[in-house]
């Protein structure tokens, strides 16, 4: 919690233009039960001191922040919008208002305001909170640098490892998940959201016994979590343990009755196996057909016409399955044109295997060295690859081949800011604005 010189110094005081008696005593009011955590006496002291000078920025800025820690956020937003109206140039608004937007899901919103902040400023943090805007928005490529670079500039910041674990998971790259989040755990071993995280990505990669350790350390913690429930439900059944998981299951459903996930799991672990199909060989059917018929002797034998239609009864015989055909010599290896290639490449990329989608791209460029496509693609799988350099070097070339080619610029848009070139990260961006 701030302390009262910690909100008069966030909050501007000491440069704050010449109010009225009554606002500023009211604002300074508000100050002080904001700092003591009594949010809703602030809002009112705020509130008196906007009735007396509607445009109090200051005050309007700090009721914002009280709106938004009582989970008023539109009234938050509200005062916000009022105060960059009046003070366009105030950044803490800028920051505040994206926070709010990144709580409510409002990614695309969060991103625009902390770009405008990062414009002015090269705050880690900023790098952090957009960058994990970019993941909310599937940007990976944006949200990659952006983490990035949190983490180069604050090595020490377990949040940093955390939220590019999660840009990892969200891709299903579940190796490098677990790098970081063992990252995070390793600068704070009480960072307990981490363990959770870290346990769905070893589950995912068929780790189960790490997966149990982590989860179950997570809800010791929180016992009721159902998705660290049912993930580690999955992970028992996985390893055979169905009781276990038929506990956790139950737990989950008990926590939470309209868990959907847990109940039809819990119905799969009850359903009786079903019954074996038995199926005859083609031997065994004639052998049926070929055995003689007993008459019987006992006194009341059976009807000759019942017997007769009985050893008449068609039996199906299934074809014998032909042999398979030898299989056929290699001829001569296909020779593949650029697009083959170039398009081989990006079937590779959309499989994440950025490293064979390169070698692709590098055919398609060796026999079509003016396809800017490939250039442009060849870079993505570079940004992935992190090499960062070369990837500008590709955009570069795409753009010289075609210089309204509006993806390239995208492209080295993200590759320039994550090299911390953010002018040309701008200017690109500009231009990619200005192409239809």
């Amino acid at each position: 919690m701030l302390g009262r010189i910690g909100f008069l110094f966030l909050f501007g005081v000491a440069v704050l233009p010449a109010q009225n008696a009554k606002a500023r005593t009211a604002y300074e009011a508000g100050m002080a039960h904001q700092a003591a955590g009594a949010h809703a006496d602030a809002v009112s002291d705020f509130t008196t001191a906007l009735t007396a000078s509607r445009d109090y920025a200051a005050a309007l800025r700090a009721r914002a922040l009280s709106y938004s820690v009582l989970g008023q956020e539109k009234m938050a937003l509200a005062d916000l919008d009022r105060t960059l109206a009046v003070k366009l140039d105030d950044l803490g608004s800028w920051t505040l208002r994206g926070q709010i937007h990144m709580r409510r899901g409002e990614f695309e919103a969060a991103a625009g305001d902390f770009s405008h902040v990062l414009k002015q400023s090269s705050d880690p943090a900023l790098r952090l909170r957009r960058g994990t805007a970019y993941r909310g928005m599937s940007r990976y490529v944006e949200a990659q640098a952006d983490l990035d670079l949190a983490v180069s500039a604050d090595p020490a910041n377990p949040e940093a490892y955390y939220q590019r674990g999660l840009l990892a998971a969200a891709q299903e790259h579940w190796a490098d998940a677990e790098s970081d989040f063992n990252r995070a755990i390793e600068r704070n071993p009480d960072y307990i959201p981490a363990f959770l995280e870290r346990g769905a990505a070893r589950a995912n990669a068929g780790a189960y016994p790490g997966a149990i350790a982590d989860l179950s350390h997570y809800l010791a913690h929180a016992p009721n979590h159902t998705r660290a429930l049912v993930t580690r439900a999955d992970a028992h059944t996985k390893q055979g343990n169905h009781a276990a998981a038929r506990a956790d299951l139950r737990r989950a459903i008990e926590a939470d009755p309209n868990d959907k996930g847990a109940t039809e799991a819990l119905a799969r672990l009850d359903a009786p196996p079903p019954a074996p199909t038995v199926t005859a060989s083609p031997q065994e059917i004639v052998a049926v057909v070929a055995a003689p018929v007993v008459v019987s002797t006992a006194s009341t034998p059976a009807p000759v016409r019942e017997a007769a239609k009985v050893i008449a009864e068609p039996v199906a015989i299934p074809t014998p399955k032909a042999a398979a055909p030898k299989p056929t010599p290699p001829g001569p290896e296909k020779v593949l044109t650029a697009q083959q290639h170039y398009e081989n490449g990006r079937e590779l990329s959309s499989h994440d295997q950025f490293s064979e989608a390169l070698a692709a791209f590098d055919r398609a460029i060796q026999l079509a060295p003016r396809l800017s496509q490939a250039y442009n693609s060849r870079g993505y799988a570079l940004i992935r690859l992190r090499r960062l350099r070369d990837a500008v070097a590709d955009f570069n070339r795409a753009i010289e081949l075609n210089s309204a080619y509006k993806n390239a610029y995208h492209n080295r848009a993200a590759a320039r800011r994550a090299l911390g070139d953010n002018a040309g990260a701008d200017t690109d961006a500009a231009q990619e604005a200005s192409l239809p």
